[in-house]
């Protein structure tokens, strides 16, 4: 099976262009595993036909999956996987809104960012970012 979806990091063109390769299945879905944003990965088991490319790709949502299946017979030299995280979040499946939340702090490697929420500016962008600081495992 080979999925189609938005590429977060293009496969090797069997040795002729740069990018990812795999010597395994397994082994790109591990590098979809540590890839942010990558949910569905794309793996040539044909090594004479197309190098042993490895495609990291992203859909929205899990219901999205079956609408970005492109080919799924004998003759077709890729294997397709599915990794259920980074997918698009629904605001419906957000906490409430604490409006109390003015300030949010960024950690990153070079310092913190702090960003002061203006709901006059986009109230529904603020109002988003409030609902993201109350998720669990999310923000801390």
């Amino acid at each position: 099976v080979e999925y189609w979806g938005d590429v977060v990091t293009a496969g090797a063109d069997a040795g002729k262009t740069p990018g990812l390769a795999a010597d395994s299945a397994l082994n790109c879905c591990m590098a979809c595993k540590e890839a942010k944003g990558c949910n569905i990965w794309v793996w040539c088991s044909n090594p004479s036909s197309c190098g042993q490319q490895c495609w990291l790709k992203r859909v929205g949502q899990p219901s999205d999956i079956e609408g970005v299946r492109r080919a799924a017979d004998a003759g077709v030299p890729w294997t397709s996987g599915v990794l259920r995280k980074d997918y698009d979040r629904s605001i419906d499946s957000l906490p409430p809104v604490d409006t109390t939340i003015r300030v949010v702090s960024l950690s990153t490697p070079h310092g913190v960012i702090r960003i002061r929420l203006m709901p006059d500016w986009s109230a529904s962008s603020v109002e988003f970012v409030q609902r993201l600081a109350m998720t669990p495992d999310l923000c801390s």
